[in-house]
């Protein structure tokens, strides 16, 4: 089997306006029509890359994840790649959003990188390579 591209990440949305204010205002995503299905509506944004970012929200409360992050079988993070993280990092922090890593050059890793939360608590790294 050969895998041609990413076709999209899934986010279960806790907070749907701070969500699509998120990613449509602050990380200036461009957002694509929805889909409203038998109990959730599907917001699409487009990713670079032609990949499409699906935030989720059920019409019904199916509670909040408390899984710890470091548990086996549960997806961390995903990571997007800035051209400035001074101007990244500025433009997050004055939204109100904090970084709990921030960012700072990694030897291992060979780049700038930091991660913070999303309006759902769901974890994204910023890079600079």
């Amino acid at each position: 089997m050969k895998i041609s591209a990413v076709d999209h990440i899934t986010i279960n949305v806790k907070d749907l306006d701070h969500s699509l204010h998120f990613y449509g205002s602050i990380l200036e995503l461009e957002q694509l029509p929805s889909v409203k299905m038998e109990g959730q509506t599907i917001y699409y944004f487009r990713l670079p890359g032609g990949t499409r970012l699906e935030l989720i929200h059920y019409n019904d409360d199916t509670g909040i994840f408390d899984g710890n992050k470091l548990a086996v079988g549960s997806c961390r993070h995903f990571a997007f790649e800035v051209e400035d993280m001074d101007q990244a990092v500025r433009e997050l922090e004055d939204a109100g959003y904090s970084f709990h890593l921030h960012p700072a050059y990694n030897d291992e890793l060979g780049c700038v990188c930091g991660l913070m939360r999303d309006p759902n608590g769901f974890e994204l790294e910023f890079v600079k390579r």
